[in-house]
């Protein structure tokens, strides 16, 4: 099967999973009372200027939790049914499949964005908003691209253990509070600041605060060049790691054990 036939078919399948379990619907609930709640504490607080917090942050959360939860939860499955022996066995492309499977969801959790930006819009009388669409826009699409890719390395270590919720869950947050995600990298401890550069969500994140400000957004394709490249060395990453734990389990025999 051709690495496009892979992938729509992952897609559909993806999709049809949504319909009858949409476990990954429960995102569009739980973001926009998270923007909620950080704009309330941020206005209480006089700290307008960064309400752009409450926009963007709960709607980065959601992308990586959402692609995390999916990740996990199909392993799981896929051990339960003894899916992983054929799926290790199989010829057509790993990658393909789960790009395709994580495209679906990502859309999914790409709803909660727009959702807290409206809650945010409303909370604020009017007064935020996203000030640049289009470039805002082109940042969402690199980072569900680089989202997509760095779930292909935590699925290489999330095969080598059964304890795949307690990392789905231990990830998603020092992950956001790294990137600036939820705090600005500024406010971050001195020595945890040199790290966040290295983490597309902190591109991510800066970006989609400065389209929430009338001003232009500056070192634009930079950001969005980090973004993509960082999304492709995950890709790589998580191919090149997968295999190796699929050979080795295949070696060990242990491929239905882990």
């Amino acid at each position: 099967m051709t690495a496009l036939r892979v992938y729509l078919a992952a897609a559909r399948l993806a999709a049809e999973q949504l319909r009858r379990e949409p476990d990954a619907w429960m995102v569009l609930a739980t973001t926009p009372l998270q923007s909620l709640a950080i704009v309330t504490i941020l206005q209480h607080t006089g700290r307008d200027d960064l309400v752009g917090i409450a926009i963007v942050g709960p709607g980065l959360m959601a992308l990586v939790q959402v692609a995390l939860f999916d990740a996990a939860e199909q392993l799981t499955v896929d051990r339960s049914r003894g899916v992983l022996e054929p799926l290790a066995a199989t010829p057509a492309p790993l990658v393909a499949l789960d790009l395709g499977r994580s495209t679906v969801v990502l859309l999914v959790a790409l709803l909660g964005t727009v959702e807290s930006l409206a809650v945010v819009h409303l909370a604020t009388g009017g007064q935020s908003s996203v000030h640049h669409p289009a470039e805002a826009f082109l940042v969402l699409v690199a980072t569900v691209w680089a989202t997509a890719g760095f779930v292909l390395p935590c699925t290489a270590l999330l095969l080598m253990t059964r304890a795949t919720r307690a990392l789905q869950n231990a990830i998603p947050w020092p992950l956001a509070l790294v990137s600036g995600v939820l705090v600005p990298v500024a406010l971050l401890p001195v020595w945890l600041q040199p790290v966040s550069p290295f983490l597309y969500l902190t591109h991510s994140a800066e970006l989609l605060r400065a389209t929430t400000r009338p001003e232009p957004v500056s070192d634009l394709w930079t950001g969005l060049a980090v973004i993509l490249v960082s999304g492709a060395v995950a890709l790589v990453a998580g191919v090149v790691s997968r295999d190796r734990v699929f050979a080795r389990l295949r070696r060990t025999g242990g491929l239905s054990l882990t």
